[in-house]
């Protein structure tokens, strides 16, 4: 029998759904069978069609570089009885007094099944972290045609509707705190297309003390909390307090990196052949915002790129060398697309296709989602010319 790993409540879950767990780099999540079924049709898929005939990497396996990684699936069929939290004894804090296991007869479909996946914010000290959900259909077929009228009007009164893309909620840590600031969803479903380069603004802040490049290795106490906010919305009751971020030439490296992998998922997205179609999906990016990791992690990634990287290795008795199987550093910022519940590829494992002429229609749902993934660069191209500004260039 499986039954949920012991671990804690996701510490930077901004969005999704309740019940998403973390433990030491793996990440369990309450899931339908489609998106297990997706999860397990990418995986068998991207292995077999990693490069292409010309040499080229595949859409396919693009898409899959730009998923978490799939671990495994969970059936639960037990849980341990409500109303006793009593554990073994002598069986170690963790251990389950299997007298007190009863089985799941009443629990909704997704909370039966699990997908066991890489928690994205692994590795990283300090992770800023946003959601973004893109495609202007908010509802999947086999929705009620009340719930069907309920997402159209969320999208209407969302910037879903006009943009094809909403703020969920970030959390982006300030530097001169040690907790991150959250920003919740009620302030994404509050802003509109005026807000958007201010939210993104906010999720990759500026140092304050870094406006001009005069060498400071960080804030000093006198510039602490100087800077109001200027994230406001006549939507929001409760101005957004401006975090103290990265030093400019930090922040335009990651913001170029992320251009990179978002341009990447432009691909994967235009692709016809893969056919990928996502209802509810979301973007979810996260950045070191530690100083000095965010640095090591950005030359890292240049030396590899100029072919300086080499793997560590240990030195044995004998004088010979070995590679040291050690685990891989966190990047300096990783993007990702999430949330498969309601999503579809091209490929005969997959037994969900979202079809032509069904509601929603799958070239509405597919030129939903581009436009909200056009935005997003958008924005972010946005972002990067005001930090170039703040270096003095163009």
């Amino acid at each position: 029998m499986a039954s949920q790993p012991s671990n804690a409540h996701l510490a930077y879950q901004v969005g999704g759904h309740p019940g998403v767990k973390s433990s030491e780099g793996i990440l369990f999540k309450p899931a339908l069978p489609q998106e297990i079924a997706f999860y397990k049709a990418l995986a068998s898929a991207a292995e077999n069609e990693a490069v292409q005939e010309d040499g080229t990497v595949s859409s396919l396996a693009l898409l899959h570089n730009y998923t978490p990684t799939f671990i495994g699936s969970l059936d639960l069929v037990g849980q341990v009885s409500q109303d006793s939290s009593e554990r073994k004894t002598g069986g170690g804090s963790d251990s389950v007094d299997m007298n007190k296991v009863v089985p799941v007869h009443d629990a909704h479909e997704s909370d039966k099944r699990g997908l066991v996946l890489e928690d994205l914010t692994h590795g990283f000290k300090k992770p800023s972290v946003i959601d973004i959900k893109l495609g202007s259909v908010l509802y999947a077929e086999d929705a009620t045609p009340e719930k069907k009228e309920r997402m159209r009007k969320a999208a209407e009164n969302t910037t879903s509707g006009t943009d094809g893309m909403r703020v969920v909620g970030f959390c982006v840590y300030d530097n001169d705190h040690a907790e991150p600031v959250v920003v919740p969803k009620p302030y994404g479903k509050s802003i509109k297309t005026a807000n958007l380069p201010e939210a993104i603004a906010s999720f990759f802040p500026v140092a304050r003390s870094e406006i001009a490049s005069n060498g400071s290795t960080g804030p000093s106490s006198s510039e602490r909390h100087t800077q109001p906010s200027t994230l406001m919305s006549s939507h929001w009751p409760e101005p957004l307090t401006t975090p103290s971020g990265h030093r400019p030439h930090t922040l335009l490296s990651l913001l170029d990196q992320l251009l990179s992998d978002l341009d990447d998922i432009r691909t994967v997205m235009e692709d016809d052949q893969l056919d990928l179609c996502m209802i509810g999906g979301s973007l979810l990016i996260v950045y070191e915002s530690d100083w000095d990791k965010a640095e090591e992690a950005i030359r890292r990634e240049n030396a590899r790129q100029q072919g300086d990287d080499e793997e560590p290795k240990i030195e044995l008795d004998d004088g010979d060398e070995e590679e040291e199987d050690v685990e891989e550093p966190a990047p300096s910022i990783r993007v990702s697309l999430i949330d498969f519940a309601h999503a579809s590829f091209a490929s005969p494992d997959f037994p969900y296709p979202i079809k032509e002429g069904q509601d929603p229609d799958k070239k509405a749902v597919r030129e939903g989602v581009m436009k909200g993934l056009k935005k997003v660069i958008s924005l972010v191209k946005g972002r990067r010319r005001e930090v170039k500004a703040m270096m003095g260039g163009s």
